[in-house]
Parts: C-alpha cells; sequence; structure tokens
C-alpha cells in the first residue's frame, strides 16, 4: 500500500504562512474597497444620470426606448466599470500610490460626461463633431493640441432620426 500526503497541511509553519496571507489579502481588500468606496457612488452617478439624458435623447430622435435594454446596458456599465475600480483601488493599495484610482474614475468619469455632452445636445438638435480627429492628436502628442478641431452643429434634419 502507498503512503499518499495528507491533504490538509498540519505543520505549524505551513498553516501559519497560509494564515497570514490569507490576513493580508484581506487587509488588502479591505483597504482598496474602502479606498474605491466614494469612486464607485460616483461612477454610480454618473451612470445613472447618462441613462437619464440617453432616455431623453433617445425619445427625442423618435426612437422606441425599451426598459430591458436600457437596463441591461446600465447593469452591463456599472458592473465593469467597477470592476476597472476595484482593480485600479486594489493596485493602488499594493504599490502605495493612490492616485492611479482617481486617474482610472476620471477616465471612466470622462467618458460617461462625454456621453451625457452628447446626449444632451442630442437633445437640442446638436452634435459634437471632429472628436476622433481632436483625441487622434491628442494621443499622437500628449502635451496636446488646440481644441479647435471640435465643433457644435446643428443636426440636419433627415439624420435626427438614425443617429
Amino acid at each position: 500500500m502507498t503512503e499518499h500526503a495528507p491533504l490538509v497541511q498540519t505543520d505549524s509553519l505551513g498553516v501559519a504562512a497560509k494564515g497570514v496571507g490569507a490576513a493580508t489579502a484581506v487587509v488588502v481588500l479591505s483597504d482598496a474597497l474602502n479606498l474605491a468606496l466614494p469612486f464607485l457612488i460616483l461612477a454610480l452617478v454618473v451612470v445613472l444620470v447618462d441613462l437619464y439624458f440617453g432616455i431623453r435623447a433617445a425619445q427625442g430622435r423618435g426612437e422606441e426606448v425599451r426598459a430591458s435594454r436600457a437596463l441591461r446596458r446600465t447593469i452591463g456599465k456599472i458592473a465593469e466599470y467597477l470592476c476597472w475600480v476595484i482593480l485600479a483601488a486594489t493596485l493602488a493599495v499594493t504599490f502605495d500610490y493612490p492616485a492611479l484610482t482617481k486617474w482610472v474614475v476620471g477616465f471612466v468619469i470622462a467618458i460617461e460626461g462625454l456621453s451625457i455632452v452628447q446626449n444632451w445636445l442630442a437633445l437640442r438638435g446638436k452634435r459634437i463633431t471632429g472628436l476622433e480627429e481632436f483625441a487622434k492628436e491628442i494621443i499622437k502628442d500628449k502635451t496636446g493640441h488646440d481644441a479647435g478641431a471640435l465643433h457644435i452643429e446643428d443636426v440636419p434634419e433627415k439624420d435626427k432620426q438614425h443617429d
């Protein structure tokens, strides 16, 4: 008969090492969640504001607004942003760099802010043009460029239904 190693480690050093590892993980995650909570609340508020303006803009374009689709997309956004914020907060705590969470949340807020502005402008029959070219220039030249490529213009009647 062959002897097998026990499934549970019973030596005190192994048990202590596992306990220290688990305690460290709990402390890091606890600190990360404490750091992330205000940012998560802010991201939730911005996502809900985007939902509101998105529904209003769709109604303004005469589109059918289906609650199930709107909620599914909103819940998906919230879950995705939750993952990004928790990841950033965990890395911020691990590497003792709290600003990382602010950068990630700032990026999330900027994305949602752009969506809110686009929907708000759509309610008024306007849209932003030149944004893609502007973003390419910013990425190409990290010092930034004149935002002169951005324009807010009236949406032609024929495009309002298909925008």
